[in-house]
């Protein structure tokens, strides 16, 4: 018989007509007899599973090739053998998941004491090794480091099956137990102010300890020192991140660790077909290119993605907008949809008008890192549990968050608007399909896939290479670094305005910066020291302006809608003084109107002049000023929320603290140096990184529960109520709640998606 190749195979599996199993079976098996290609073999299995009940009589086939690949999640256990088989790889997880055989070789190698980094696809189970760690009870304190809070959420909630051996720690607050598993990003383990018991330590995406694959320099720089950090507390860990080439040199001789590259070892099959944007290879114009990748879009969505759960992944927030109104407003009527309380609830306390309000009548949502943590959360779960089906983001949700989408179609290959990698174009395809639920994924792109080749990771506080930012190496004991970087950051250790301990404490930030402004304060010592000698919650006026001069000109902490001093003050002024979202909302759109209503008042005064000065007649005029007035867009009220978010969530919640605090440090110390009293903004900081509100209901939001709902359930609580006591009684609230007419039917539900998320009913 001619020997079929498997390519042949495929395309056997894929049509619909194809019927001839028995011949099909019998090739497949003296393929892989004679050729052992395990890949192939995998590829072809998971297409066969979308066929399982017309190959039902053949189960005994598939079971054995999966069980020749090491697939053995897959396999039946019909018998003693495949049932003896299931128990010799049974993971030490809460729910006893089967171990395919490469998991089971990195955990193995884990626990006979090796230090691992591992390189593999989504959907290889990477996080089923690092639940594995913890169900293995060998070790007392791990810390989990992870590289954003919906990670964070996501790893608690995997890891809360063990709550009854371990105490889950995500919040600085949180008092330890004799066992923990500290689930941190970069900065909250950087954060802490004692010492902290350690036996081993993770590092989930761990490629963004190299600065050109973090997308913030910042954080990258805070990472190195992390993971510094933890190596003074313990020698043992664990590292893992999807595909890449491999590791620049020394990194596993430094490290005591072996990398381990699984790139082709898939779980489920991705089938990857590309529509161009050009046609024939003609330049277009962009207006043309959007024109064809909108009708390139719903062309997919009709004929390859109808009733399916589809991921449609774009480059910013406001495209992510802009993609699902074109969905809504195509489809004419609301579908039916369980979400409508969702809506409705959404409506009521954030803004009537909001297009996610609207969009979510249709089974459509938008994801990405502006919006409030608990609400990209439960927007997920809409997602996953079918109450959207089609969901529109950015990269902030395929960094590691696990959807169920068989369906991922990228709109863009870019990320704002940089041209994405293939590293990044992998671990986007690769979160379609999933294993044991979608078999095959399909990735639909419109454009071209990268060329480049995958990328060696750098560590460069272990390699002291070109990589490393002056930060970093501060971060290195002086007698441990090269030559060349001694003399790079010898001028830090030189210069005696400000201690090297300050520096290397705000870690990330540009030590030049802070070193210019303790210059400055010097130099400036009398008549900056009215201004900066304040320990108030709430400065005055001046105190405020002259913080935000600082923030802005020697941190350039411009932003959106943020270029001066006076622009920062008045965003804050009103974080102080309007304590909703809604209110926040309200009032920055009343503010749009006012600045549009100006800018058209002043437009139709300048056209008067004008045609006055011409001479031209009233009708004329008239018609002239209707046209200048005509250009000027109504005000937003998407971007405007957009707006408020990205200034709560990037701007305050995160960046401008840690500003604030080196300046707190570098103030203090400049001041007391010639003998003044010094200021403090600990208590400023801490309000403005709250939003000026009681700080649990920031921590809530982490937990899954919405600022608007974490207010209502925080009135039921005394004001001293520690996080820990409001975890512990949630159960007893959600009797209060159900027992009250002043929470709604949606609310009660978010409180009981909290409880489950945390297994503590």
């Amino acid at each position: 018989m001619k020997k079929l190749k498997f390519k042949t195979l495929l395309n056997q599996v894929r049509d619909a007509n194809f019927d001839n199993w028995d011949e099909f079976f019998i090739s497949l098996v003296t393929e892989f007899n004679n050729s052992r290609e395990s890949k192939k073999i995998r590829e072809l299995l998971f297409n066969l599973m979308l066929r399982k009940e017309e190959i039902s009589g053949y189960s005994h086939i598939v079971d054995e090739l999966f069980n020749e690949v090491g697939l053995f999640p897959y396999v039946q256990e019909k018998d003693f053998r495949k049932s003896i088989q299931h128990l010799i790889f049974k993971s030490p997880t809460h729910n006893g998941y089967t171990f395919h055989l490469k998991q089971l070789e990195v955990f193995s190698r884990i626990q006979k004491g090796e230090n691992i980094i591992l390189s593999a696809p989504t959907s290889f189970g990477k996080s089923l090794i690092i639940e594995a760690i913890i169900g293995s009870g060998e070790f007392n304190n791990i810390v989990l480091i992870v590289p954003s809070i919906a990670l964070m959420d996501e790893a608690r909630f995997n890891l809360s099956a063990y709550n009854k051996n371990y105490k889950i720690i995500t919040q600085l607050s949180q008092t330890p137990s004799s066992k923990n598993v500290y689930i941190f990003t970069q900065e909250r383990f950087l954060d802490l102010s004692g010492s902290i018991d350690v036996d081993f330590f993770i590092i989930d995406e761990f490629y963004k300890l190299h600065p050109t694959m973090s997308g913030d320099l910042e954080r990258c720089a805070r990472l190195n020192s992390c993971l510094n950090k933890l190596l003074t507390l313990t020698n043992r860990f664990y590292m893992c991140g999807p595909n890449i080439n491999g590791l620049e040199k020394n990194i596993e001789e430094s490290l005591n660790c072996r990398l381990i590259t699984l790139n082709d070892y898939a779980t489920v099959y991705t089938n990857i077909e590309y529509f161009p944007v050009n046609i024939d290879g003609k330049k277009i114009t962009q207006k043309i290119e959007n024109a064809n990748r909108k009708a390139t879009l719903f062309k997919l969505l009709d004929e390859k993605c109808k009733d399916e759960q589809t991921i449609v992944f774009c480059k910013s927030p406001r495209m992510a907008q802009e993609i699902t109104r074109w969905i809504i407003e195509r489809e004419s009527k609301p579908i039916s949809s369980s979400d409508h309380l969702f809506s409705k609830w959404i409506s009521n306390n954030y803004h009537s008008d909001w297009l996610l309000s609207r969009s979510i009548k249709h089974g459509v949502a938008f994801h990405h890192g502006k919006l409030p943590r608990a609400l990209s959360s439960i927007i997920v779960d809409s997602f996953s549990n079918k109450d959207v089906n089609i969901l529109v983001c950015t990269s902030t949700l395929i960094e590691g968050v696990n959807t169920n989408a068989k369906n991922i179609i990228m709109f863009d290959t870019k990320i704002n608007d940089n041209d994405i990698d293939l590293f990044t174009f992998n671990n986007i395809a690769g979160r379609s399909g999933r294993m044991l639920q979608h078999f095959v994924g399909n990735v639909y792109v419109i454009g071209k896939k990268p060329i480049e080749e995958l990328p060696s990771v750098d560590i460069p506080i272990i390699t002291q290479s070109k990589n490393a930012t002056d930060s970093m190496l501060l971060d290195v004991p002086q007698s441990n670094l090269t030559s060349d970087n001694a003399l790079k950051v010898s001028k830090f250790y030189q210069q005696n305005i400000l201690p090297i301990e300050i520096i290397r404490k705000h870690s990330g930030i540009d030590p030049d910066k802070l070193i210019s402004l303790a210059n400055e304060i010097e130099s400036k010592t009398q008549l900056w020291h009215p201004l900066m000698n304040w320990s108030s919650n709430k400065p005055n006026n001046k105190q405020l302006l002259h913080l935000c001069m600082l923030c802005i000109e020697y941190f350039d902490m411009k932003y959106n809608g943020v270029n001066s001093s006076k622009q920062l003050k008045l965003k804050i002024n009103n974080l102080m003084y309007l304590k909703s979202d809604k209110e926040q909302i309200l009032g920055s759109y009343k503010n749009e109107i006012q600045q549009k209503e100006m800018k058209i008042a002043d437009s139709i005064k300048k056209e008067r002049a004008k045609c006055l000065e011409k001479g031209l007649s009233l009708k004329v005029t008239e018609e002239k000023i209707q046209s200048r007035v005509a250009r000027f867009t109504p005000v937003d009220i998407d971007k405007v929320i957009l707006n408020v978010f990205d200034f709560k969530r990037s701007y305050v919640g995160f960046k401008l603290p840690r500003i604030i605090a080196a300046i707190n440090d570098i103030q203090k110390h400049v001041f007391s140096n010639y003998g003044y009293s010094f200021g403090n903004y600990s208590a400023f900081s801490h309000e403005l990184e709250s939003y000026f509100d009681n700080p649990l209901i920031q921590t809530l939001e982490e937990f899954g529960i919405p600022a608007p709902l974490g207010k209502k359930l925080l009135r039921t609580l005394p004001s001293t109520t520690t996080l820990d006591e409001v975890l512990d009684k949630l159960p007893s609230i959600q009797l209060i709640i159900n027992e009250s007419s002043d929470f709604s039917k949606f609310e009660e539900s978010i409180l009981n998606r909290a409880i489950h998320r945390l297994r503590i009913a």
